[in-house]
């Protein structure tokens, strides 16, 4: 048996820090709370799709040290796997590195109301990505019916898998 850990963050302005657009939005729309998802690596990294550079490190699905933001709030989701459900999950993660982040389709569903299909992978925005590689890894099933996914929808999907929650500081 092995675990995945996510943090779920709700960002905060800095004044010495840029602000994106695109986090209040998705805080916005996912029910006024979490903006943000990463998952916590083998190796200690924070992996996500993020639409800004930070530290030098490019927008889109990236690698990332700890704390390299500030956050509001940050919750860990921690969910037991199956050995398979991990070395799949951990495969399809490393094939999305250096994909680009979905502006675009942030867009199309939450501004336009348009329907796409949010498991294409030639992009993600970082709960899309979190919620795709969960369900190619067996870990959970998500109804075609689904037409996105925003990080509060992930609390939900860790929710129903038994999640341990611990909150960090700041």
């Amino acid at each position: 048996m092995n675990t995945i850990s996510w943090q779920l963050v709700r960002g905060k302005a800095y004044w010495n820090q840029p602000v994106t657009w695109t986090s209040p939005l998705i805080g916005y729309f996912g029910g006024g709370f979490y903006s943000h998802i990463d998952v916590l690596t083998p190796f200690g990294m924070l992996r996500g799709a993020r639409s800004d550079v930070i530290r030098g490190i490019p927008s889109g699905v990236q690698d990332r040290p700890q704390h390299y933001a500030k956050w509001e709030r940050c919750t860990r989701y921690t969910v037991d796997v199956s050995d398979g459900e991990y070395d799949r999950y951990w495969e399809f993660s490393a094939a999305q590195l250096g994909k680009p982040y979905d502006d675009r389709g942030l867009l199309k569903t939450f501004v336009l109301d348009e329907p796409r299909d949010w498991r294409q992978q030639d992009s993600w925005w970082c709960s899309e990505l979190v919620a795709a590689t969960g369900e190619h890894a067996g870990i959970w099933v998500i109804p075609p019916e689904v037409q996105a996914v925003n990080p509060g929808d992930c609390a939900y999907l860790f929710a129903g898998k038994r999640a341990r929650i611990q909150e960090l500081t700041p």
